[in-house]
């Protein structure tokens, strides 16, 4: 009752200022009419009773005191006053907002990527029970005998060997069936590449999966159409089904009501769509990419480029996770499986005596360790750049706030001359900046929100979508944070200078002069620190943008221009290996008889695509091969007229051509480096290599970059598609003009021969080596952008700082021309001081930026961190742009009236 009480005089402090009036004035009167009954006069009656009860007004106050929250009513009213000032100067609330928003916006759009690859776990019921097991081979390396997808997720920090994360069909079985009782196990794997057929149109599916029945319900994962996969489909004699997520069914059926029930195609295989999974859930292989149809495990032999292979113990290709019991954990859980997956897994190895380690990690976060010590680094440069923008848009506020201050010394050394504490006068200013803090924070989220668009619109498609880039409750959380934490601290400092007033001085007149130095140096130490962030970030933005130019300079060894690449999956297209090539052929034979193609080949591997080609033994006939022993090489298999499409030159022998049948002899095109590792000087063509089988050099071709421009040239083989078919096809037309010009004529004509075999990855060959440089030109613009965005903020405040110490030497000015001072010699006496500050800092920033770039050394190509150009470009720009803001006020204050100056002295 008494908080309730508290509670309501806070909001009804007129009646309860009435109601005890009258309670007081009761119980005098009550007094009085005691004294009348003793027998005193009515006036001295009521004197007597106000002697007695003491003084009213002070009552009043000790029983205010009692019946509320005085320090709540008294932050009530300094939220008020705040506001009421604030509103006072909109000029002042609006920069000081938009400065804190773009401080705040950056920073939790950068949050947002943080936190979903690093920290956020996975959309799932209880992610903390997950596991995700893999395992360590034994001293002697035994690998898997046959592994598809990502095999090794990185190295065992104990052994140095390379961990695997795949596992066989048969072992996955009998881990699932080994300890029930301590870990439920299901198994996921991911397809690519998927060929759909909808509606007799045909497509691709970049990234799909393929699960065992008990996934969703292990990961407790609801659908929010129709049902998710459950054992019952997971059998042989099971309808086939296909679960598909919400934003397939967004984006490729428009949100049609009735999907549940239609039939589609997945490689060549008629499925039943049954449900629809949540927004938001990607999978369980983030880093893979976002999960578009999910199949049962049960259809692996009908879908799966390997067939019937994939149950086979030498076929490992299963990711396997699994909740745990209530009480176990995570290593319990692992010891006991280890005996289970020891005694299966032998057979799948290269060596059946070297005995494998079983591990179990934890998996709620559906990225391995590896792959988010991976993402760390560049993540913790972006944070890095994020708080450098921070930093200097809080010396901006400070600065402004400091500003502010010295202009109402007056109104504070009013309040403490009437008996306001500083205490109290601190808390009322800091009060002030909560508004802002505040607000600025409302503003970040808007700017955080462009922010995310902008990043996901730099991502590759697949990752755009297994990226959660949203504003949920912890970016909230962090952008709340962050704002009232710089509200806080960055007003403290101002607060304390505003309130450390010598009143004796203040009030003879002081106010011009004394007590300025101090604030002054702050306030020059403050845009010191912005001109040496502005110098660093602009440093870093220099030497990404060139390390970009630099990659889009380096000769590829081919003509990259005009060219169409295409891929075609014929193993999901239902083909067998002796249609490959005849069926290539065609395809050629379609596509070359275009209009506006001017060549057209195909091969096993892309070029430039950023991804690892096949790799083969190599070593030559009767082990001469290099000191050390055999070594590998880049293997491709390439179609007739390979080398003309791309223009890679024969610098000797021959090409590969339409002879070059699995009849003929088998031969092989090499590049230089490979010529040039193994025979030295002396002619290749003729000579013999063993890669897959033996094979006769018939030709040399010029060196290229094949896997991305970064590498160096690596020894590669060219060998003949149809000596070495393969069912991922790559395709590369020439165009005669604009590549974008002749996709439609490319569609009709693989149509035309087979309508059922859809086009995938159709970019032009520049686009594909753009899409290597993602990471670089994320930095580049990031950089970038943020330099800008500091170089303005350094800018505005040199603009204000030197405009506001213009304004105070006004009298010192007019004193000098009246004296007879030149207006150039007022300008340059000004200019000065300002590029004194200029100097400063950027002779700080230039130190600060030679000792952090090289955190980015790895990240950089074809320049040192310590480029002198770079650092010349960057110092030159921010010197000018920073002395262009202060020409402006100094300009003015050589243009000061002297008389007018004097006058108001």
């Amino acid at each position: 009752m008494k908080l309730l009480r508290k509670f309501r005089a806070l909001f009804r402090k007129e009646k309860f200022n009435a109601e005890m009036s009258e309670e007081l004035r009761a119980h005098l009167e009550m007094q009085a009419a005691e004294n009348e009954k003793r027998g005193m006069a009515p006036d001295e009656a009521r004197y007597a009773a106000q002697r007695q009860f003491g003084g009213v007004e002070q009552i009043k106050e000790r029983v205010r005191d009692q019946r509320r929250w005085r320090w709540l009513e008294q932050s009530l009213q300094d939220v008020r006053h705040a506001l009421r000032q604030l509103a006072r100067s909109p000029g002042f609330t609006v920069v000081v907002v938009l400065i804190l928003a773009l401080g705040v916006g950056a920073n939790t759009a950068i949050f947002s990527l943080v936190d979903d690859v690093l920290l956020r776990s996975l959309p799932v019921k209880s992610p903390g029970e997950l596991i995700l097991l893999d395992w360590v081979p034994g001293a002697k390396g035994a690998a898997p005998l046959s592994a598809m997808g990502d095999a090794t997720s990185g190295t065992d920090p104990a052994s140095g060997r390379s961990v695997h994360q795949v596992f066989a069909w048969p072992t996955f079985e009998r881990l699932r069936d080994g300890h029930p009782l301590v870990v439920d196990l299901f198994a996921v794997a991911g397809l690519r590449g998927l060929s759909v057929m909808i509606d007799g149109q045909a497509e691709v599916v970049n990234f799909g999966q393929i699960v065992s029945g008990d996934y969703f319900q292990a990961l407790g994962v609801p659908a929010i159409r129709g049902r998710t996969i459950v054992p019952e489909d997971d059998k042989p004699d099971a309808a086939p089904v296909a679960v598909i997520s919400f934003h397939y069914w967004q984006t490729r059926f428009a949100g049609d009501p009735a999907i549940v029930g239609k039939t589609i195609f997945v490689n060549h295989a008629p499925l039943t769509i049954i449900g629809v999974t949540p927004p938001g859930f990607a999978g369980t292989m983030l880093n893979d990419g976002a999960v578009e149809i999910t199949l049962p495990l049960a259809l692996a032999a009908r879908v799966h480029p390997s067939g019937a292979a994939v149950t086979s113990p030498k076929f490992w290709w299963l990711r396997i996770m699994g909740r745990l019991k209530p009480g176990v954990v995570a290593a319990q859980a692992g010891a006991r499986l280890q005996g289970v997956f020891q005694a299966n897994a032998r057979d799948g190895l290269t060596l059946p005596d070297d005995v494998p380690q079983l591990r179990a990690l934890p998996g709620g976060r559906g990225r391995t360790e590896e792959e988010r010590r991976q993402s760390a680094g560049p993540l913790t440069i972006l944070t890095g750049l994020g708080a450098l923008l921070l930093l200097a848009a809080c010396a901006n506020v400070a600065n402004l706030l400091l500003v502010r201050g010295s202009a109402r010394r007056r109104e504070i050394a009013v309040r403490l001359a009437l008996g306001a504490s500083r205490g109290r006068l601190i808390r009322q200013l800091l009060v002030e900046n909560l508004p802002l803090a505040l607000l600025g924070g409302a503003g970040g989220l808007l700017f955080a929100s462009w922010g995310l668009d902008w990043l996901a619109a730099m991502l590759p498609p697949g990752d755009r979508e297994a990226v959660a880039l949203r504003l949920d409750w912890h970016v909230l959380g962090f952008a709340v944070v962050v704002a009232l934490l710089t509200g806080t601290v960055f007003g403290l400092v101002p607060a304390l200078r505003a309130t450390r007033l010598d009143l004796i001085a203040e009030f003879q007149g002081g106010i011009r002069t004394l007590g300025q130095g101090a604030r002054s140096r702050l306030s020059r130490m403050l845009m010191i620190v912005q001109v040496a962030l502005a110098l660093v970030l602009l440093v870093g933005a220099g030497l990404f943008v060139r390390t970009l130019r630099n990659l889009q300079a380096v000769d590829a060894g081919f003509d990259r221009v005009h060219l169409l690449l295409f891929s075609i999956d014929l193993d999901s297209a239902g083909y067998q290996r002796a249609q490959f090539s005849r069926l290539d052929v065609r395809i050629v034979e379609r596509i070359g008889a275009q209009p506006g193609v001017s060549a057209v080949t195909f091969s096993g591997s892309p070029i430039l695509s950023g991804s690892d080609g096949p790799y083969a033994n190599l070593s030559l006939p009767g082990g001469a091969s290099r000191p050390g022993g055999d070594e590998a090489a880049v293997f491709n298999q390439v179609g007739e007229d390979f080398f003309a499409t791309f223009k890679i030159p024969i610098v000797a022998g021959r090409t590969l051509d339409r002879h070059d049948i699995p009849s003929a002899p088998k031969v092989a095109v090499v590049n230089e480096a490979l010529a040039r590792k193994y025979f030295g000087e002396a002619p290749a063509v003729g000579r013999h290599i063993l890669l897959n089988g033996d094979k006769e050099i018939v030709g040399v071709a010029r060196d290229i970059k094949q896997i991305d421009l970064r590498q160096p040239t690596q020894p590669t083989a060219y060998v003949p598609f149809a000596q070495n078919p393969t069912g991922q096809v790559h395709f590369a037309v020439r165009a005669a003009a604009d590549p974008a010009a002749i996709v439609g004529g490319i569609r009709r004509a693989v149509s035309e021969v087979d309508r059922n075999l859809p086009l995938g990855n159709v970019r032009t060959q520049d686009e594909q080596v753009d899409w290597t440089f993602t990471l670089e030109r994320v930095f580049a613009r990031l950089t970038s952008l943020l330099g800008v965005l500091v170089l303005v903020l350094a800018s505005v405040g040199l603009y204000g700082l030197v405009s506001f110490m213009v304004l105070r030497r006004t009298s010192e000015i007019g004193l000098r021309m009246a004296l007879g001072a030149l207006p150039r010699w007022v300008l340059w006496m000004v200019l000065r001081d300002s590029l004194a500050l200029i100097g400063a800092g950027a002779f700080i920033g230039l130190i600060v930026a030679a000792v952090a770039t090289r955190w980015i050394e790895s990240m950089l190509y074809g320049l040192s961190p310590l480029d002198v150009s770079t650092y010349f470009a960057a110092t030159l720009i921010l010197v000018v742009v920073a002395t262009l803001a202060c020409l402006i006020p100094a300009w003015h204050a050589g243009r000061v009236d002297a008389a007018v100056a004097l006058r108001s002295e």
